[in-house]
């Protein structure tokens, strides 16, 4: 009994002797009893130099503490203040072994929630996000309610964005965000968030949180200052709120902040851009030109360079110091071509492109084309695509109208031939030039073929029988032409039907047809003085053995002299072949041999010089002067099988007729001996 109430003694003055330990070490100033313990000096100076950031010089003297006082109250505040120097100092490792000893000894302890956070804060320095998110866990769990709560959450977030776990990052930080008192963490947790949203492309819900911080009385600067990413963020969120000139701001801050970083000349890009936008196209030049001067080897100094040859081109003129780097903007052509070979394809993409719309406002339509066709083949599935065949097909276009203002048949045959696949819309303007240029060039059947695809407007129907008329489809055209005729109610449309269906009536030997036709026109449409009509109707006379009407409209032909002061050679032959021939049959030898002496003038063929000849032959014969007939056949070329017959003929008659003179003058009348002479 007496062993039992000495150990229960023992006990209760040792649980005492704990109670005054903690009160001593939590409130060092509180005296036991009478006498006050002192705190040792070593100790108080340690703690001044943690207070003023001298945490080299504190960690060495609570080292030395802790040496020299194991059993002092202040044991436990002084081995979490040492983790706290550690921490201070960036040595991590230290730090974190010094926080894992003094939660394992005191895990109750006041300063154990805070040991907690750097504990994880400290493996997260070194890149241990693992173990500092189960660190941040545990503080959750094991330090319910307390003040650090929020920024157990928020660091937990922070771990779950850098592994993308978006959505949970989310989560985490809205919990963090919840009773948040400190504006300071209030808006750290807010530009997470908008981060988050960022990544998840929620624009909306970004801009939302990002507007929250910016609501706070504290500046959000300062942490954006230190977070370039997130900065660069909200320098996009005042872009899109078309909040520009806080845009540019962002933007150079950032470029100035950190121009080391692979972000900075990107932002100098964006700042230029928004100048853009804001027409403040000296200043996006500056900024331009401060990449291409700063950052040369990078894409965004080609970016600079694109920009620049743009304003060259859409703003010339503005004032660029004569430094290299403005080259871009006084050459915009050579910029363009030598960004045309850029490793960046979006940007030689563009370069191409860029350099079609150059030509094509230059109206150089034929490089246009050259340039586009170009592009097609390197970017077969370019963004621009679609741009770059609306341009081709209005290149080709605009070229093709051009050149039909000048009449340049030839050349829109080409153009279009060569270009057609790239034409998506062949519209009835465009086919009826194309039509017209292939008539134009005597392509007759890919006229036909062309007009045959447009509709059959009236006036269409009449080309198509034209080409018909050109190509030698005579029933067709004259089919054509009737119908047409028939509905027409234009005088200037009906007599031009008149004259081509007499015309197509001529060449398919229709003739009576073709003198209705033909008088007809020169009756209603009275045409001017036309030689070849003249003939032409007289030929048509001629055919049915109206030989007076022939010879009328035969005598009205005058031979006009050409721009050279020489007759047409072949109108001539014509009229005095058919005047000879129209004598001829009306036996009027003498007329009939002076026409055909005439045409012997202009005909250059050989069979109508032998036709001619025979025919002077026989007016010389039905004239009874035989030798002058012997004399004329015999100059006619025998190089065929036909005129040696013929002349063999005429050459015998000639001679049993000259034998035989007495015996036929009394079986033949004179009319038909060619009378007597």
């Amino acid at each position: 009994m007496e062993r039992r109430g000495l150990c229960l003694g023992f006990k209760r003055m040792f649980i005492l002797g704990s109670l005054m330990i903690h009160i001593v070490a939590f409130y060092p100033h509180v005296t036991l009893g009478t006498e006050a313990k002192p705190v040792p000096e070593l100790f108080k100076e340690a703690l001044q130099a943690f207070q003023s950031g001298n945490y080299k010089e504190a960690s060495l003297k609570l080292k030395a503490f802790l040496k020299k006082y194991s059993y002092n109250p202040l044991v436990k505040r002084a081995i979490f203040l040492l983790g706290d120097c550690y921490y201070y100092l960036d040595e991590y490792e230290k730090a974190i072994k010094t926080y894992q000893q003094a939660l394992q000894s005191y895990p109750l302890y006041s300063e154990a929630p805070k040991a907690t956070l750097f504990l994880g804060r400290a493996y997260k320095k070194l890149g241990s996000l693992t173990e500092a998110d189960r660190v941040f866990q545990k503080g959750i769990k094991g330090y319910p309610g307390n003040k650090y709560i929020n920024e157990f959450y928020y660091e937990r977030g922070l771990i779950a964005y850098e592994f993308r776990e978006l959505e949970k990052a989310i989560g985490l930080l809205g919990k963090a965000l919840e009773n948040c008192k400190d504006a300071h963490l209030y808006i750290k947790i807010c530009f997470a968030l908008g981060d988050a949203y960022t990544a998840l492309s929620n624009y909306i819900a970004a801009r939302n949180f990002y507007q929250e911080a910016f609501k706070k009385r504290v500046s959000p600067y300062v942490y954006l200052r230190s977070h370039p990413i997130t900065y660069f963020n909200v320098a996009e969120m005042f872009l899109n709120n078309r909040e520009y000139i806080k845009a540019v701001r962002a933007y150079l801050e950032i470029a100035s902040l950190y121009p080391q970083a692979a972000f900075a000349p990107k932002a100098l890009i964006k700042a230029g851009d928004t100048c853009l936008k804001m027409e403040e196209y000296q200043k996006a030049l500056k900024i331009y030109g401060k990449v291409i001067r700063l950052y040369p080897e990078t894409n965004e100094a080609l970016i600079s360079k694109f920009r620049m040859a743009d304003l060259g081109i859409e703003k010339p003129g503005l004032k660029v110091p004569l430094v290299s780097y403005y080259e871009a903007y006084r050459h915009p052509w050579d910029t363009y071509q030598e960004l045309a070979k850029s490793s960046l394809p979006e940007l030689a993409e563009l370069a191409h492109f860029r350099m079609a719309e150059l030509l094509f406002k230059q109206n150089k339509f034929g490089e246009t084309i050259k340039v586009l066709k170009e592009y097609l083949t390197l970017f077969p599935s370019g963004k621009l695509r679609e741009h770059c065949l609306n341009l081709l097909e209005e290149t080709v276009l605009l070229w093709i109208d051009q050149l039909y203002k000048s009449q340049q048949y030839l050349a829109i045959l080409k153009i279009f031939l060569q270009n057609a696949d790239y034409l998506k819309h062949k519209g009835e303007v465009l086919l009826s030039k194309i039509a017209n240029a292939y008539y134009q060039v005597g392509l007759y059947e890919e006229a036909l073929n062309t007009y045959q695809s447009l509709p059959l407007d009236p006036e269409n129907v009449l080309k198509i029988a034209q080409l018909y008329y050109l190509v030698g489809s005579y029933p067709d055209a004259e089919h054509l032409l009737e119908g047409y005729l028939q509905t027409s109610s234009d005088a200037g449309q009906r007599c031009e039907i008149s004259q081509l269906l007499a015309e197509t009536c001529y060449k398919e030997k229709k003739f009576s047809k073709a003198l209705v036709y033909y008088l007809g026109f020169l009756d209603q449409c009275h045409p001017a003085a036309s030689c070849l009509l003249y003939v032409k109707i007289a030929d048509c006379y001629a055919h049915t053995k109206a030989w007076d009407n022939a010879i009328s409209f035969l005598k009205k032909v005058m031979f006009e002299k050409n721009s050279t002061g020489h007759v047409d050679k072949n109108l001539a032959k014509r009229t005095h072949i058919l005047l000879g021939d129209c004598y001829y049959h009306k036996q009027n030898f003498e007329e009939a041999l002076e026409n055909f002496n005439q045409a012997l003038f202009y005909v250059v063929d050989q069979d109508e010089i032998n036709f001619v000849l025979y025919r002077i032959g026989d007016c010389y014969k039905h004239l009874d002067l035989i030798a002058k007939a012997a004399s004329t056949y015999q100059k006619i070329k025998k190089q065929d099988t036909f005129w040696q017959a013929l002349v063999r003929f005429s050459l015998d008659n000639l001679s049993w007729g000259k034998k035989n003179k007495r015996y036929i003058s009394l079986f033949m009348p004179a009319s038909l001996n060619g009378g007597e002479r």
